[in-house]
């Protein structure tokens, strides 16, 4: 181009002006993308800490809250064995 002299701005501007467009167009699809990327993303980390939270709570319902003072024989009875015995010897 520049040893011929044909380098002039109608050879250079059709490229110039490509570029200018598939950039635009690149912006307009990658914005968008990229915003519902973060959306996505924190809605998962938020979900995460509620899974963790919740699981924590299970976890204390069973150590601190789910114990009982003496062990069930018939646990579908919601009797322990005290009672039982109680009973039987009545």
């Amino acid at each position: 181009m520049a040893t011929s002299g044909s380098g002039g701005l109608a050879s250079v501007s059709a490229g110039v002006s490509e570029a200018l467009i598939t950039t635009a167009f690149g912006l307009l699809v990658a914005i968008p993308a990229l915003m519902m990327y973060n959306y996505l993303t924190n809605r998962v980390e938020e979900m995460s800490v509620d899974i963790a939270d919740a699981s924590n709570e299970l976890v204390d319902f069973f150590l601190k809250e789910g114990r009982y003072d003496e062990p069930l024989t018939n646990p579908g009875t919601g009797k322990t064995a005290a009672a039982t015995t109680t009973s039987a010897k009545a």
